[in-house]
């Protein structure tokens, strides 16, 4: 949610929405968090929605994606530095 959140609110490239630093609550109130996720972001949200974070940061997740512009037909490709992996986009034979 938060890679097409940054795409799409945010203007950011696929590459860009899939490097930036996540953070995850499973379980209310606690928050996994990844550096780059700054003191006052935390602290903000602790204070008015009262999270309890990790003592450290760590990677979240694995997130390789890709976007379609449907205007061009161009495919963007990201692969998550987080993980092993990479994207690989086979074009299909199009509309019989």
């Amino acid at each position: 949610m938060q890679v097409i959140m940054n795409v799409i609110d945010h203007d950011m490239t696929i590459q860009d929405a899939v490097d930036a630093p996540r953070i995850f609550s499973g379980w209310y109130p606690w928050v996994s968090w990844e550096e780059g996720i700054s003191d006052a972001v935390r602290e903000e949200l602790t204070n008015q929605f009262f999270y309890e974070f990790d003592a450290a940061s760590g990677p979240i997740g694995s997130a390789q994606s890709l976007v379609i512009d449907l205007q061009t037909g161009k495919v963007f490709a990201a692969a998550d530095p987080r993980r092993d992996g990479t994207v690989i986009y086979v074009k299909g034979r199009g509309k019989k």
